[in-house]
C-alpha cells in the first residue's frame, strides 16, 4: 500500500502514480470520510502547475486491501465514488 500524506513531496509522488498505475485503486481520507476511487478518476485530474489541496491518500492495486483498511478505522464512513465506480 502507498501512502501519500501532507508531506511536501505527496502531490508529486501522488501524480506519478495516476500516470503509472491508472487501473490500480485510491482512498481518499477527508475527515470522517474514506472514498474509494480508480486512481484514473476525474476527481483527481488536477494541472501540472496548479496547486492543490492535498487530502491524505492511501493507494493500492488491490481493492480489497484498501477496503480491509477502511473497515478498521473507527468513526470512519466508508463509500465509493459515484463517478467511477471501483
Amino acid at each position: 500500500m502507498e501512502i501519500f500524506d501532507y508531506n511536501r513531496h505527496a502531490s508529486d509522488r501522488f501524480r506519478q502514480w495516476r500516470l503509472q498505475c491508472p487501473e490500480s485503486f485510491v482512498l481518499n481520507i477527508r475527515g470522517n470520510t474514506l472514498m474509494l476511487h480508480v486512481a484514473s478518476c476525474g476527481h483527481f485530474a488536477f494541472k501540472e502547475d496548479e496547486p492543490i489541496l492535498f487530502a491524505p491518500k492511501k493507494a493500492s492495486h488491490h481493492k480489497e486491501e484498501l477496503e480491509a483498511w477502511a473497515r478498521e478505522q473507527p468513526g470512519k464512513q466508508y463509500t465509493v465514488c459515484r463517478d467511477c465506480k471501483p
